[in-house]
């Protein structure tokens, strides 16, 4: 998330759990202007705290000055810059300190061990893991709902206020409808749709949803995957996601498993709003006047 505005006091943010303090109080390894120091801060860290010692391997010519440790830290950064999730030195630090104690587990449920070394393939099951306890975890997520509400306080709309929004969203939807435009809120009425007996087939047929929720997330992966440089996912995620869609066989990449989440979440939302659209079009068609023949 990068460190907070200046207008956030340090007291107020002090006041949250510790796991966000982490997360918010410090650069990201990967930010555009911190991160090249951050990395090579964090890897000293790491290399002090848990005694690690990269010794000279026989034969190997280390060219411009560089030693193993050197060649370690450069090596370790890079991972760090193309890890597919942002996080801060000191939520790595922390990382490496729950492997020392055995808190962390990989998506199978085994204790991830730790050994004093910067090797990419330990530092992917560390940090994953770590990803996905921040996730899971209850303390994280209500402290990170407060600090949203902190830095943006939600204003509270009248009930008449929230009617006149709905009915405005309601009347731009079926005008898009009749004028046969696309509308992207349509999905907002899906509970509505449902409410007046809408997509009974669809609801009952949970083999249906998923063939069609499946089509839609590959709809939305070949199109990222097209632009110069995606909003959603970067190339990491993209080419792992694919290699899972290309192939029924092929077992999803645990590195992924968020971006996966993410995509069928998108998904799930643009086929309610595919479904809305369809269902109001037919309503509108069956309510139309009927042309009758003169005498």
């Amino acid at each position: 998330m990068g460190q907070p505005s200046c207008l956030m006091e340090k007291s107020i943010i002090s006041k949250l759990p510790e796991i966000v303090q982490k997360e918010v109080l410090y650069p990201s390894v990967k930010d555009k202007v911190f991160g090249m120091a951050e990395r090579k801060k964090i890897s000293l860290k790491l290399i002090a705290a848990f005694q690690m010692s990269f010794p000279k391997l026989e034969g190997v010519v280390y060219e411009n000055g560089l030693n193993p440790t050197s060649v370690a830290i450069s090596e370790f950064g890079a991972y760090l810059r193309t890890f597919p999730y942002h996080l801060t030195g000191e939520e790595i630090l922390e990382a490496y300190r729950m492997a020392s104690r055995g808190e962390l587990k990989d998506f199978l449920g085994n204790t991830i061990e730790l050994y004093p070394n910067l090797k990419t393939a330990q530092a992917g099951k560390i940090l994953m893991a770590y990803q996905d306890f921040k996730c899971e975890n209850q303390q994280h997520t209500l402290g990170m709902q407060k600090l949203k509400k902190l830095i943006k306080p939600e204003q509270k709309r009248s009930v008449e206020e929230a009617k006149a929004e709905k009915r405005r969203n309601w009347e731009a939807l079926t005008k898009a409808v009749k004028e046969n435009k696309p509308c992207n809120h349509a999905f907002l009425f899906y509970d509505l749709v449902l409410k007046k007996g809408g997509l009974r087939k669809f609801i009952s047929d949970p083999i249906a949803q998923k063939i069609v929720i499946k089509k839609k997330m590959y709809a939305i992966l070949t199109e990222e995957k097209l632009k110069v440089k995606s909003a959603m996912f970067n190339k990491f995620e993209i080419n792992r996601l694919a290699d899972y869609f290309r192939d029924d066989k092929e077992l999803l990449d645990s590195t992924v498993k968020h971006s996966f989440e993410r995509l069928q979440a998108m998904a799930t939302t643009l086929v309610k709003n595919d479904l809305v659209y369809n269902w109001i079009k037919k309503e509108l068609k069956k309510n139309e006047p009927r042309n009758e023949k003169p005498d």
